[in-house]
């Protein structure tokens, strides 16, 4: 009979499975790829436990619920070296827009752009950014 694993141990595997499945993965799914076996209500009870604390992301419903690896875990990447660069040369709230961009699009809020203000743009007569940030960008 095989060595029960602990609770910490079963959650790091299902990250890690996680974490190479960027499509994310079902339940079911989960359940069959992982390299222990446990009981589905386990699963289930660790899974949820790992959506409320933030590691996990859910989206869909019922049978097509689907887990990701959080997008607030991701690093540029994966590569510690490139994080710590990051950390070196962008600000807080620029190291908070890469993590934006690092998560995966269905979990992106969606934004809208002002129609009027594109059809207005004429190329070499109007300008998107405004006069005094295009003299501040070219001192």
């Amino acid at each position: 009979m095989p060595i029960p694993l602990s609770t910490s141990e079963q959650i790091s595997g299902i990250l890690r499975l996680l974490s190479g499945h960027s499509s994310g993965l079902s339940k079911a799914e989960i359940y069959n790829q992982l390299e222990f076996k446990m009981s589905s209500k386990t699963l289930q009870r660790r899974l949820i436990s790992l959506v409320q604390s933030g590691r996990l992301e859910r989206s869909g419903r019922l049978k097509s619920t689907r887990y990701y690896f959080s997008g607030s875990n991701a690093r540029l990447e994966g590569d510690s070296d490139q994080m710590a660069m990051a950390e070196d040369i962008f600000s807080a709230e620029g190291r908070n827009d890469l993590s934006f961009l690092a998560r995966q699009k269905h979990f992106r809020d969606k934004v809208t752009y002002n129609r009027e203000f594109i059809e207005s743009y004429k190329p070499n007569v109007t300008f998107y950014v405004p006069e005094n940030v295009r003299r501040r960008l070219s001192d």
